[in-house]
């Protein structure tokens, strides 16, 4: 939702033609994610795509946060069969004047209590540090004293928080009287908070509306560009994602950067713009998107001109036809999914420039060809393309080597770089486009199988030491090599 916000407003900003100078949007910190401008606030946002269950301490909370922060506005993204509701503001007010007389009462510590005291008629100085809901007398005081509890700090936090509260009502009146002056017809909760104007039911929706968003955004800019279609605009927006998701990591995990987890619309504004078609060769999600793309073009053209047929929900053959219930299976997957897809194919990344990735007739035959006419080829949870013919596991390939010993590298490079080592311990043959052997060796002593973590988690399950474990593993794999001619025998 956070990409799909900054992509509305950087479309927005692009079609009055100002500059997108100053614009950052702020991933979690204030509410789920903000929107900056110059290093002020200009929107709250918080998402609640399921059920919305707010109580009274949400309501003033939020309300705090977008005074606190001097937000323009708070936004809710919702979906389509909810709403919020419209007392905010009556809420936020009834909190504050409750609060107002918590913070009147004597802070004490717990010794100054004699058995008949009642603790909730005092501050109680060692329930400061104790975790309470959000929004409540000692949750505030912890956060004003930075958790400290002695009495001094309690006291002074206390004459600020109630400065501060006093200061929220002035700010809500104020904006409540100059709003409903200009909108007598409105709910007063509007000068504060709104509902975003475009609801969505699942995740999927909101993807589609960023693709268009990106799609509309390059148009405005760059019409000749007619490669931006809905899937090149589909592969932009999973570099959006990741660009967010590196940001993330970066501030929340590796904690690299001070502050707050910020991200510049320009950052957007460039990826959308880079021509992946120019620049090829230096991305390598580009290259699984292609072979995507590749597959999806080369099943079109096969249709066309084997089935005859442009639509496959005219077929009469649709619901027994394994090649479009395999595709539609793929088609349904996460991008991580599908690009583990890509790599099981391929037996290792697509690191390899363009002209070394597989070509149309490659696709065709090995891997389109290959599921049209076997049924027993399917796409399983490991996303591997893969048949089982008494108990043998076949795997399906785009491998087109001739030599054994290129195959045998490529094998060995993809181990090392996939951390699933499913191919060493469940393929037992390999479908490729040339080779045919009863006995191919990959030399385990040329791969780490498994990783130090692993080989301690077996010591726990096994008799054998690591050192004997790791010699039993590095053992050279066996496996059979059969060309798309033999495996059709076999498996049809």
């Amino acid at each position: 939702m956070a990409l799909y916000v900054t992509l509305s407003h950087i479309k927005d900003i692009l079609s009055k033609q100002d500059s997108l100078d100053g614009y950052e949007i702020q991933i979690e910190g204030e509410e789920d994610f903000a929107l900056l401008k110059d290093g002020q606030y200009k929107s709250l946002h918080q998402v609640k795509l399921g059920a919305v269950d707010l109580d009274d301490n949400d309501k003033f909370a939020f309300i705090a946060e977008i005074i606190q922060n001097s937000a323009d506005l708070g936004y809710f993204h919702v979906n389509t069969r909810e709403s919020i509701p419209n007392d905010f503001l009556e809420k936020a007010c009834s909190v504050i004047s409750n609060l107002t007389i918590e913070f009147q009462k004597q802070v004490v510590s717990k010794e100054d209590l004699s058995d008949s005291d009642n603790s909730e008629d005092y501050i109680v100085l060692e329930s400061v540090t104790s975790n309470h809901k959000k929004a409540t007398k000692y949750s505030i005081i912890k956060y004003n004293t930075g958790g400290k509890k002695d009495r001094v700090s309690v006291k002074n936090a206390i004459v600020s928080i109630k400065n501060e509260l006093q200061q929220h009502v002035d700010e809500i009146d104020n904006k409540k009287r100059a709003f409903l002056a200009s909108n007598p017809a409105e709910a007063e909760d509007k000068c504060f908070v709104e509902v975003w104007p475009i609801k969505f039911d699942d995740i999927r929706e909101v993807k589609n509306q960023g693709v268009q968003i990106i799609k509309d955004i390059i148009m405005s800019v760059h019409p000749e560009w007619t490669f931006a279609n809905n899937r090149y605009c589909g592969f932009l927006y999973e570099q959006g994602i990741r660009l967010v998701e590196q940001y993330v990591t970066d501030f929340f995990v590796q904690k690299n950067k001070n502050g707050r987890c910020l991200i510049s619309f320009s950052k957007f504004y460039e990826l959308i713009f880079k021509n992946y078609y120019l620049a090829f060769d230096e991305s390598k999600e580009f290259k699984y998107y292609w072979i995507l793309k590749q597959i999806d073009e080369v099943f079109a053209s096969f249709r066309k001109d084997s089935c005859n047929q442009n639509d496959c929900k005219q077929c009469s053959n649709a619901e027994t036809c394994n090649l479009l219930k395999q595709l539609r299976e793929l088609s349904g997957r996460e991008i991580e999914e599908k690009h583990s897809f890509i790599f099981n194919l391929l037996l290792q990344e697509p690191t390899v420039s363009i002209n070394n990735l597989p070509g149309d007739e490659t696709v065709k035959i090995q891997l389109i060809e290959m599921l049209k006419d076997l049924s027993t080829l399917t796409l399983n949870e490991k996303n591997i393309i893969s048949a089982s013919l008494n108990k043998e596991f076949y795997w399906l390939s785009l491998d087109e080597s001739r030599r054994k010993e290129t195959l045998r590298e490529k094998i060995q490079k993809g181990i090392r770089e996939n951390p699933d080592k499913s191919f060493l311990y469940e393929c037992g043959t390999l479908i490729t486009g040339c080779l045919n052997n009863e006995s191919f060796k990959i030399d385990g002593s040329n791969v780490n199988i498994l990783e130090k973590e692993q080989l301690e988690e077996i010591r726990d399950i096994v008799s054998n030491n690591i050192d004997d474990e790791k010699a039993n593993c590095n053992k050279p794999q066996i496996i059979r090599l059969v060309n798309t001619e033999q495996a059709r025998e076999e498996l049809l």
